[in-house]
C-alpha cells in the first residue's frame, strides 16, 4: 500500500505515477513503467507516451479488492495448509487434482476463472466470454493437461496480476511464521477486605508441533474440509480427541517473573 511507481514520460524522463484518490495500492511488474495509465480495455490497451496504444502494466487496487484477495487466500490456506516451507505455499502441488494447476496465491487471485466475478482483481481480462479459454476450445488439440490452459486469454500480459507481482514488493520482508509463542499470565490473591494481598506473574514459551495430540491421526490431515461451494465443515477423518484439541503443544520453558519485568 502507498507504494511509489515511476514511468518514463514522452520526453523520456522519469516521473512518478499518480495513484487515483479512490485507490490505495499500485502494482507493476516492472521497475520502470512505459505508461502511467491503467488499462480499461485489454483488447485496445492504454494510451502510450508515444501516442500509440499498448498494454500497460500499471494496476491500481482498492481496499475492497485487497480484502477479497485476503479472503480467497484464507480459503486456499485452509484447503492446502499447513505448509512445510515457502516453496509449498508458492508453487503448485505435484498432484493431478485442481491443486496441481497453480499455487495458493495464484489460485486466490484467479479463483473466478470458471465464473468471472466483477469484484475480482483480474475481472477486466475475463469480462467478455471471448476473453476466456475453455476446455471445449482445446478439443482436438494434443494438450496433456487442458485444465492448466483454461482461463483468460490475457493471463500473464502486463497489467494482468499474477502472484509474482504481489510477491516482488514483499519478498524481502516475508518470513516463515514461527509456531513458537511467548505466553504471559497474571494472578492475584485478595484478603478479606478485597484488597490485593499478593500478585504473581509467569511466562511460558510454547511451541506448536506438526503432529496432532493423538498421534493415531496423520499429520497432513486437515481439521476442516472445503466443498465445491466454498463451505467449510469439520473433518470426518479425525478422531474425537484431535477434532476437539487439534495440534500438539509443547512447553519449551517456564519461569516466574518480577513485576519490574512487565
Amino acid at each position: 500500500r502507498e507504494r511509489r511507481l515511476v514511468h518514463r514520460n514522452r520526453n523520456g524522463r522519469m516521473q512518478e505515477v499518480e495513484v487515483p484518490s479512490d485507490k490505495r495500492i499500485a502494482l507493476s511488474r516492472f521497475n520502470t513503467e512505459i505508461s502511467d495509465e491503467e488499462m480499461e480495455d485489454p483488447a485496445f490497451g492504454a494510451d502510450m507516451p508515444s501516442g500509440g496504444r499498448g498494454w500497460s502494466g500499471v494496476r491500481f487496487l482498492d481496499d475492497e479488492q485487497l480484502l477479497k484477495l485476503a479472503r480467497e487466500c484464507v480459503k486456499q490456506v485452509k484447503r492446502r495448509g499447513p505448509f512445510l516451507n515457502y516453496s509449498e505455499f508458492i508453487n503448485r502441488r505435484l498432484s493431478d487434482d485442481d491443486l496441481g494447476t497453480m499455487g495458493a496465491l495464484q489460485s486466490a487471485i484467479d479463483y473466478d476463472d470458471g465464473n468471472p466475478d466483477p469484484g475480482s482483481i483480474n475481472y477486466m481480462f475475463k469480462s467478455d466470454p471471448a476473453y476466456m479459454i475453455s476446455e471445449r476450445d482445446l478439443a482436438g488439440l494434443q494438450v496433456g493437461t487442458p485444465e492448466a490452459a483454461v482461463g483468460s486469454r490475457f493471463a500473464g500480459i502486463p497489467g494482468y496480476v499474477i502472484q509474482s507481482d504481489l510477491l516482488k514488493p514483499l519478498g524481502n520482508t516475508l518470513a516463515v511464521r514461527d509456531d513458537t509463542f511467548r505466553i504471559r499470565a497474571y494472578g492475584e490473591s485478595l484478603d478479606g477486605d478485597g484488597q490485593v494481598a499478593a500478585r504473581v506473574w509467569c511466562e511460558a514459551v510454547v511451541q506448536r508441533l506438526p503432529g496432532y495430540l493423538d498421534s493415531s491421526d496423520e499429520d497432513h490431515l486437515s481439521m476442516r474440509e472445503l466443498d465445491g461451494n466454498g463451505r467449510f465443515s469439520d473433518s470426518s477423518e479425525l478422531g474425537e480427541l484431535n477434532a476437539r484439541f487439534g495440534r500438539k503443544f509443547q512447553i519449551k520453558s517456564f519461569r516466574w517473573l518480577n513485576g519490574s519485568e512487565i
